[in-house]
């Protein structure tokens, strides 16, 4: 009986919970479909880079016979390395070269000088200074 119980009140707060957070969703990218489309660039690039990666050891498959006949590891490690630097490439060139978030991440404590919209708050280091000035 307390399994049914628990049962159904977990799955009628789990639905709530659901219902709320896509609510929230889709209110905020209606009001800002600027990042829906960034949402969705992003996933395309993501998809297309999977892509690469799954069907690059696949296109390289004969490589295999060849590092075998060296009968060390340090061949296969080699060939490791240079599937990961041809992953890195392709992700590098799919996002354009650069990394946007990377350079320019918005902490609660930067100045809006920085760059950063709504960020205002003083960081406390800075608060500790100005109150030991006093």
């Amino acid at each position: 009986m307390w399994q049914a119980i628990g049962k159904y009140v977990g799955g009628r707060v789990l639905t709530a919970i659901l219902v709320i957070a896509s609510a929230g969703c889709v209110i905020w990218f209606w009001r800002h479909p600027e990042q829906l489309q960034e949402i969705w660039r992003v996933a395309k690039l993501a998809l297309a880079w999977i892509g690469f990666v799954l069907v690059l050891p696949w296109a390289l498959f004969f490589l295999l016979a060849w590092v075998r006949k060296f009968e060390n590891n340090v061949a296969p490690a080699i060939m490791l390395i240079g599937y990961l630097a041809v992953d890195v490439v392709a992700a590098l060139y799919l996002a354009g070269w650069h990394v946007s978030g990377a350079n320019r991440a918005c902490g609660p404590f930067q100045k809006k000088a920085d760059g950063c919209p709504g960020a205002s708050r003083v960081h406390p280091s800075a608060a500790a200074k100005s109150v030991s000035s006093l």
